[in-house]
C-alpha cells in the first residue's frame, strides 16, 4: 500500500497526482485489454455466426441437391412408364395391322387361286371344245 506524506493538514499534492496518474495508466491498460477481449468475443460471435450460416447453406444445398435427384428419378420413371405404354400401344397396332395384312393376303391368295382355277377351267373348256 502506498503512503502519502502529510503536508500542512493534507497529503503531498505531487505524490497524490503521481499516484492518480499511475492508477489512471493502469486503468487505461485494463480498459484497453477489456476492449480487446470484447472485440475478440464479438469477432468470435461473428465467426460463429458466419460458420453457422455456411453450415446452414451447405445443409440447404445438400437438401436441395437430394430433392433435385429425387425429382429427376421420378421424372425418369414417369418417362419410362410412358415409353413402355407407347411401345405396348405400337406393338398392339402392329399386331392389328399384321392381322389385317394377313387377312388381305389370304383374300388375295383366294382370289388369285379362284381366278387361276377359273382361267384353267376356261382353257380346259376351250381345249375340249376344239377337239
Amino acid at each position: 500500500m502506498i503512503k502519502f506524506e502529510e503536508v500542512r493538514k493534507g497529503y503531498n499534492k505531487e505524490q497524490v497526482d503521481a499516484y492518480i496518474k499511475t492508477i489512471n495508466d493502469e486503468y487505461q491498460k485494463v480498459l484497453a485489454e477489456y476492449q480487446a477481449l470484447e472485440d475478440e468475443i464479438e469477432e468470435a460471435k461473428e465467426d460463429t455466426s458466419k460458420k453457422d450460416a455456411i453450415a446452414s447453406a451447405l445443409i440447404n444445398a445438400e437438401i436441395s441437391g437430394k430433392q433435385v435427384v429425387v425429382r429427376a428419378q421420378l421424372e425418369a420413371k414417369r418417362i419410362i412408364v410412358e415409353a413402355e405404354r407407347e411401345v405396348s400401344k405400337i406393338t398392339e397396332e402392329k399386331k392389328s395391322v399384321l392381322g389385317e395384312v394377313d387377312k388381305l393376303s389370304k383374300m388375295l391368295s383366294y382370289v388369285l387361286d379362284t381366278y387361276s382355277n377359273e382361267e384353267q377351267d376356261r382353257k380346259d373348256k376351250e381345249q375340249r371344245t376344239k377337239k
